[in-house]
């Protein structure tokens, strides 16, 4: 039981992360683009509590985590975009459909430079030594499995499938 209490906490913030990133770059990227959706209805906030999907965010994981599941999956509640108010009509649409993906590599790539900074330690610093041993195994741990949440949301979500991100992205451009 304490096995899965740790995998809990390790895997509960990189997911959350990784979701509700993904959904807050969506509502964010339709606002910009006029879409005011999103915001109206107090989606672009990181917040989880306001993207919890009862069955993505909570059953599923905790049902894979406590199941010994050697893999794991949740989303967040998606956030409304009226693609109608969105300038630049299918353009708009699949520049917000990409916004969500686009997130998730970023946050790859900056876990991996956590997870790289953390193994090899930041000798450039003054005080790299005492950074090193407080990050420890734990933010490692975190980090990695951030780097294959996001890689494996991104592409799940490029698949070019309505109602996933890539679909929007293949109407927008078509």
């Amino acid at each position: 039981m304490e096995d899965v209490v740790l995998t809990a906490v390790l895997v509960v913030f990189p997911l959350l992360l990784a979701v509700i990133c993904h959904e807050v770059a969506h509502g964010w990227t339709a606002e910009k683009l006029g879409d005011p959706t999103a915001r109206s209805l107090g989606r672009i906030t990181l917040n989880p509590l306001v993207h919890i999907d009862p069955v993505g965010t909570v059953i599923l994981p905790l049902i894979l985590i406590v199941s010994g599941s050697p893999f794991l999956f949740g989303w967040a509640k998606p956030v409304p975009v009226n693609f109608g108010n969105l300038r630049g009509g299918r353009k708009g649409m699949a520049l917000v459909a990409a916004s969500g993906p686009m997130t998730n590599l970023f946050l790859a790539v900056a876990s991996a430079a956590i997870f790289h900074w953390t193994t090899a330690g930041l000798p450039w610093l003054p005080f790299a030594e005492s950074l090193h041993e407080w990050m420890g195994k734990t933010v490692r741990h975190m980090a990695l499995i951030s780097v294959k949440f996001n890689l494996v949301l991104m592409v799940i979500n490029l698949l070019p499938v309505p109602p996933l991100d890539g679909g929007r992205i293949m109407v927008g451009l078509l």
